[in-house]
């Protein structure tokens, strides 16, 4: 007979922490942990050893402390894998790039490094991580509905990737947009395998049920994490006569940036992007170009939602053909002004 449980949750989110990994023991115990991409990666280096000093590492559901000298490896920008020693409430968590060692026991780690997350934790502790790239260049924020391919699609479960070419997919992942508002991602997944605790992943929207061997199911539901608001300037730009525009934006946390500056005439939109881009880069917001004239604004730090963007300036019809659409939190939506007018 299937039990249903809800377990603790770790929300969809703009992925904070780049790489994540997994793995699961011969007695069926799992581990998992994350850590952000140290600096200094560098593409054309055969081999590096860079430290890194914000690895997390769970094992039986317990975090463990990391021990000083953790070690991230990369062969031409790609992750190899992590050195490092966390010790806790068990035997110590000894990782060596492709492999764990836990007390007698030795297992193989599988390693995710992309870019966007939704995380979700069951009952037992196991954490499952699903990494993607959102195609914001082809979102259209006129559509009340849309449904895009994800190509790049990677599920990382208790030491096993799932990844978009290789996995058996009962529903190919896509993600979906209401008026270019994310609304997460639909997918299901047949993880069957010789010794795999889980048989089965399902993912609609941003909720998730995972099946265990014998027919025991978790059920997920997990909200944003922090807000995400994409503008699109595509058609702002190309006014016959210079203007100054004044920038503002604001976190939840009371980060801040107010910024004036001119803009020459017959500016084009994707221009215009760009210079927004460098100006709220350097007051520390995360920024990141999509597309031609796409721009994707967020706090830097999770839990810190982005609250308001807004714009004033006197080309008020240029301005007026930004759109603004993104990833909400609750009753915190990001809000794009012009002019004093949303």
């Amino acid at each position: 007979m299937s039990m249903m449980f809800r377990p603790q949750l770790l929300a969809l989110e703009a992925r904070d922490v780049p790489a994540a990994f997994s793995f699961q023991l011969p007695d069926g115990t799992t581990g998992h942990g994350t850590f952000a991409t140290p600096a200094g990666v560098d593409a054309a280096q055969a081999s590096q050893a860079l430290a890194v000093s914000d690895l997390t590492v769970v094992q039986n559901g317990l975090e463990y402390v990391v021990q000083p000298g953790a070690t991230a490896h990369y062969a031409y920008g790609a992750l190899l894998g992590v050195t490092a020693t966390a010790t806790g409430p068990g035997a110590p968590v000894v990782l060596a790039n492709a492999t764990v060692q836990v007390g007698g026991y030795v297992a193989p780690v599988a390693y995710d490094a992309a870019d966007t997350q939704q995380s979700f934790t069951l009952l037992n502790g196991t954490t499952g991580t699903v990494s993607y790239q959102i195609p914001w260049e082809l979102v259209d924020f006129d559509l009340a509905s849309q449904t895009l391919s994800l190509a790049n699609f990677n599920l990382n479960l208790a030491g096993s990737n799932f990844a978009f070419g290789t996995a058996n997919y009962t529903v190919p992942p896509t993600v979906l947009f209401e008026f270019g508002e994310f609304k997460g991602v639909n997918v299901a997944i047949n993880t069957t395998g010789p010794g795999f605790a889980y048989t089965s992943v399902v993912l609609t929207g941003i909720n998730a049920v995972v099946t265990a061997v014998g027919g025991l199911q978790f059920f997920v539901a997990a909200p944003p994490d922090r807000t995400a608001l994409v503008i699109d300037f595509s058609g702002a730009g190309n006014n016959p006569l210079g203007y100054e525009i004044r920038v503002r934006a604001d976190t939840q946390a009371g980060n801040q940036a107010d910024i004036s500056f001119k803009v020459a005439a017959n500016t084009s939109g994707g221009v215009l992007r760009d210079l927004i881009y460098t100006v709220l880069k350097d007051k520390g917001f995360d920024v990141e170009r999509s597309g031609d004239a796409r721009l994707i604004v967020q706090s830097k730090k999770k839990d810190d939602h982005l609250v308001r963007v807004r714009f004033d300036g006197d080309a008020l019809q240029q301005l007026g053909a930004i759109k603004a659409r993104g990833v909400n939190v609750g009753t915190v939506t990001p809000k794009l002004n012009i002019r004093g007018a949303e």
